[in-house]
């Protein structure tokens, strides 16, 4: 399985059935029959993070390094759609700010999604612009630690978001997991498939955070490499 991620990661994190086969073929000497055998392996294996997207085509999710990771882009598409109506956003976009802004000396500085917007209804007490920070985790790797870490990065946001696969949060795990992101406001989203906001559960919704001048500049400096001052 491994060198099957390897080559969705060389190749943009996702190729058809055929470019795989054909690359695998080119490059390992593998069968058809190997490449269907293996992908079918991975695809069934949730800890692989390979699965299939549209059209069939196979994707790899684990891959968190790279500019633009597909975990946060499927991810973020959804927030940025579907879950902004529903939370009343007008005008929302999402931002993929794990790999921008500025660096600094800091950790957990960086969120790995940003969804701006305003509030739903013009002219109402509620309709400026909302901040939503959201820290993403690829399925097997949520741990309690997360929802810190969403805390602290989200500090200069309105609010703070932790998503994960659903099997990371299950059993008694799950009030533990509860627990924790009520005593720091921060939002608990899971999911069965990242690109589809349908499988998405809102575990627990985020509380509105508040921010200083400087701690919201610092947000948009460190996060967007942005400034309101």
């Amino acid at each position: 399985m491994q060198i099957l991620s390897e080559t969705l990661e060389r190749n943009g994190q996702s190729l058809s059935k055929a470019a795989l086969s054909k690359i695998l073929k080119e490059e390992r000497e593998w069968t058809s029959e190997k490449v269907q055998r293996v992908t079918q392996r991975a695809i069934d294996d949730s800890k692989s993070r390979i699965t299939t997207g549209k059209g069939g085509v196979i994707e790899y999710l684990g891959s968190e390094k790279v500019a633009s990771p597909l975990l946060y882009r499927q991810v973020g598409k959804g927030l940025g759609g579907q879950w902004a109506i529903d939370h009343r956003l007008r005008n929302a976009r999402y931002i993929d700010t794990s790999h921008g802004g500025h660096r600094g000396a800091q950790d957990w500085l960086h969120p790995d999604v940003v969804v701006v917007g305003s509030g739903r209804s013009q002219g109402a007490a509620d309709s400026g612009e909302r901040w939503h920070s959201f820290e993403v985790e690829n399925a097997g790797r949520f741990r309690l630690n997360s929802i810190f870490q969403a805390f602290v990065q989200g500090r200069g946001s309105d609010y703070s978001w932790v998503v994960a696969s659903e099997d990371d949060i299950d059993g008694e795990y799950r009030e533990r997991v509860i627990w924790a992101a009520k005593q720091v406001g921060v939002g608990v989203i899971t999911y069965r498939r990242p690109r589809a906001a349908s499988t998405w559960r809102e575990l627990r919704p985020a509380l509105k955070r508040s921010h200083t001048r400087k701690e919201r500049s610092d947000f948009l400096h460190y996060a967007l490499g942005e400034s309101e001052e």
